[in-house]
C-alpha cells in the first residue's frame, strides 16, 4: 500500500477522562493525521506503530514501538493517543516515524519522510527554563511577603507565603537566641525524623551503622557527653579517649570546681573491660578493682574482704553462708548457719607453704591431711573422727575416730549402738584392742630364725642347732629330739601369723611353730596316713611316720592330715612339737 501521510499535531493539557488547565500536565498527547492512498483519502480501520528518532533518516530510535490498532480512519482523517513517557522530550528535536497497514493485515508499511514534532507556543516559552543559568534568579525577583532580605537571612515559609526570616529566631520562634546560644524549649527534636517521640530522637547513623543499628551519634575522638553537676557537685559522663570508651564521674565537689574525672567503668580498644581501672591490665578480659557482688536469682555472691582476707561469699536466699577466703597463709574453704563470718573450725583448710589439708579449722596440719574438729555426735566423746559411708549397703556408716590419742576403728553396729564390742582400739602404747581376730592370710604360726645355712628349702625339718646359739639347721637323723619345727610356705600356704621383736629377734625365715603346714616327707620307712604321729628321718629335711613310740617322745612334729604310700612327697602336717 502506498500511501502519504498529512498530519498535524495538537497538544492537549487534559488527561483521559477530562481535566483543567489547573491540573498538573502528563505525558500524553494526541496526535491527528490525515492519511491517503493513490491521492485518494481513505476510509476503514487501520493498524499504526508510532516510534520516536532523534534525526530524519537514520540516528537512533528514543522509544520502544507504540502499536495502536483498529485506528478509525474517515475521508483520511484519524486521531491516536500517544504517550513516550517523560525521558524522550528533554527539549531536543524529535522526528515521529510512523509504520500503518489495513487492521489484521500483512506487514506494515513504513511512511516517509518522518514527520517532525513541532512545539506549541506555550511550550517555546517553557524551554528556557531549563537553559536559565545558574544564580540568576534574584531575591527581588521571588514572589514573598515583605521587603528583600537581609545579609544572613534564609527564605521561610509561614504556611501561607514565602519571606525572609533570621536564622537565629525561625518563623513560629522555634529556635530562639541567647547572645551567640541557639535554643529551643517548646517541643520535641528531630534528627532524622519528622516525629520526635522525645527531647531528641536521632534516627539514622555514621556510616559504620551500616550493620542495622539505629539512632547514633558520632562523635569526634576525644569528645565526651556531660550531666550537670548534682548536689554534692558530682558531674557524670561517657566519652572516647585515646585508649577506650569511658563512663566517668568526678568526686564530691559542693564549691562546683573542676575535678579529675574518675573512670568507673572502660572498654578499652582490644575489647578489655575495666571497672574502678582507669586501664584494664592487658589479658584479661574483666577486671574489677574494689568488693563486688553478684545476685544470680538465688541468693548472692560477694568479691572482697570476708572477714579481713580476700575471697569471696556465698549466701542463698534461704540465708546461711559459704566463705573461699586466703589470709596470704592459708586457704579456707568454710560454711555455716547465719550470715555471720564462718569459723574456720567449720570447714577445710590448705596450708600455702606445705600444701597440708586439715578439716576442723587447722591453720597449720602438720599432716597432708589433719582432722581436728570436734562433734558432739560422737558416741565416745566430742573426739575427731571421719566417718565413711557405704552406698551398696543402704548407706550404713562406719568410723575411723581419735579418742585420748588412741585410735578407735568403729564399724556400723558401733556406730548405731547395736554392738558396742565391735570395735578395734589401737593404743598408745601399740597394743590392739579387738574383741575376735581372724587371720585370712595363712594357716600357721610362726617366728623367723637364723638358719646355718640360706639354701635351706620350704618345708624342710629343722632341728637347733647345738654349736650355734639361738640358730637352726637342717635335720639329719631320725628322732631327734632337738627338732624345732617345719620351714614355713611351702605348697603356697604362708605364715598366718609371724612373731618377732623388732631390733631384737628378727631376720632369718619363717619356722612354723603351731597351726598347719606342708613338710617334707619320706615314706620309705613306712606309709604315710592321716592322723600319723611324724618325726625327723634320716633323710635331710624330711619327716617320716613315728614307727617306734618309744623313741618319739621329745621327737614329734605333729599329726599328719594327708597320706604319702610312697616315696619322697609333700605332706599336710598340724604341727604339734612334743
Amino acid at each position: 500500500m502506498k500511501a502519504k501521510l498529512q498530519h498535524y499535531l495538537l497538544v492537549l493539557l487534559a488527561v483521559a477522562g477530562g481535566s483543567t488547565l489547573a491540573q498538573a500536565q502528563g505525558t500524553a498527547f494526541n496526535y491527528q493525521g490525515r492519511l491517503v492512498q493513490g491521492g485518494v483519502a481513505v476510509s476503514g480501520s487501520y493498524d499504526f506503530i508510532f516510534t520516536v528518532h532523534d534525526a530524519e533518516t537514520d540516528g537512533n530510535a528514543l522509544s520502544a514501538p507504540a502499536p495502536v490498532d483498529a485506528v478509525a480512519v474517515s475521508a483520511g482523517q484519524f486521531a491516536v493517543p500517544l504517550d513516550f513517557g517523560a525521558g524522550v522530550f528533554t527539549g531536543a528535536p524529535r522526528w515521529l516515524e510512523i509504520a500503518v497497514r489495513i487492521n489484521g493485515g500483512g506487514v506494515h508499511s513504513t511512511l516517509a519522510p518522518r514527520q517532525a514534532l513541532l512545539p506549541t507556543p506555550y511550550s517555546i516559552y517553557s524551554a528556557t527554563a531549563g537553559s536559565l543559568p545558574s544564580g540568576t534568579v534574584t531575591a527581588n525577583q521571588l514572589n514573598t511577603a515583605g521587603p528583600a532580605p537581609a545579609p544572613g537571612q534564609f527564605l521561610s515559609y509561614d504556611g501561607g507565603s514565602f519571606l525572609w526570616a533570621d536564622p537565629g529566631v525561625a518563623v513560629g520562634n522555634i529556635w530562639s537566641l541567647s547572645g551567640s546560644s541557639a535554643y529551643y524549649n517548646a517541643g520535641n527534636v528531630g534528627i532524622g525524623t519528622s516525629t520526635p517521640a522525645h527531647r531528641l530522637s536521632v534516627i539514622g547513623g555514621p556510616a559504620w551503622t551500616a550493620n542495622g543499628w539505629l539512632g547514633s551519634v558520632e562523635l569526634p575522638n576525644g569528645s565526651a557527653l556531660g550531666w550537670q553537676a548534682n548536689a554534692a557537685g558530682q558531674r557524670f559522663g561517657m566519652g572516647h579517649a585515646n585508649t577506650g570508651f569511658y563512663l566517668f564521674r568526678t568526686a564530691s565537689n559542693p564549691g562546683n570546681t573542676i575535678s579529675p574525672a574518675l573512670y568507673d567503668f572502660v572498654v578499652n580498644d582490644i575489647g578489655s573491660v575495666g571497672i574502678g581501672v582507669n586501664a584494664p591490665t592487658a589479658g584479661y578480659r574483666l577486671e574489677v578493682a574494689g568488693s563486688t557482688i553478684l545476685r544470680p536469682g538465688n541468693g548472692s555472691v560477694q568479691f572482697g574482704s570476708p572477714n579481713g582476707e580476700l575471697g569471696l561469699s556465698m549466701t542463698p536466699n534461704a540465708g546461711n553462708r559459704a566463705d573461699l577466703r586466703f589470709d596470704g597463709t592459708t586457704l579456707k574453704l568454710l560454711a555455716s548457719a547465719g550470715v555471720s563470718p564462718p569459723s574456720s573450725a567449720s570447714g577445710i583448710t590448705i596450708n600455702a607453704a606445705s600444701g597440708n589439708v586439715g578439716i576442723g579449722g587447722s591453720p597449720t596440719p602438720t599432716s597432708k591431711l589433719e582432722v581436728v574438729a570436734q562433734d558432739a555426735l560422737s558416741l565416745v566423746g566430742y573426739q575427731p573422727f571421719l566417718t565413711l559411708h557405704d552406698a551398696n549397703a543402704g548407706y550404713a556408716r562406719s568410723r575411723i575416730q581419735g579418742v585420748n590419742g588412741e585410735i578407735v576403728l568403729e564399724p556400723e553396729s558401733f556406730v548405731n549402738g547395736s554392738n558396742p564390742n565391735s570395735s578395734v582400739v589401737i593404743a598408745n602404747s601399740g597394743n590392739v584392742s579387738v574383741r575376735s581376730l581372724t587371720i585370712r592370710g595363712g594357716a600357721d604360726v610362726a617366728e623367723p630364725f637364723e638358719l646355718t645355712s640360706d639354701d635351706i628349702a620350704k618345708g624342710s625339718v629343722v632341728v637347733i642347732d647345738d654349736k650355734h646359739a639361738g640358730k637352726l639347721k637342717l635335720s639329719t637323723r631320725a628322732y631327734d629330739t632337738q627338732v624345732a619345727g617345719i620351714v614355713s610356705g611351702a605348697n603356697g600356704i604362708n605364715p598366718g601369723i609371724s612373731l618377732y621383736q623388732q631390733g631384737a629377734l628378727e631376720g632369718g625365715q619363717n619356722v612354723a611353730l603351731s597351726g598347719r603346714v606342708y613338710v617334707k616327707a619320706d615314706a620309705s620307712t613306712g606309709a604315710i596316713k592321716p592322723g600319723d604321729l611324724l618325726t625327723t628321718s634320716s633323710t635331710p629335711g624330711h619327716a617320716m611316720k613315728v614307727s617306734d613310740h618309744s623313741r618319739s617322745q621329745g621327737a614329734i612334729l605333729g599329726k599328719a592330715m594327708s597320706g604319702l604310700k610312697d616315696g619322697q612327697g609333700l605332706v599336710l602336717v598340724l604341727v604339734t612339737l612334743q
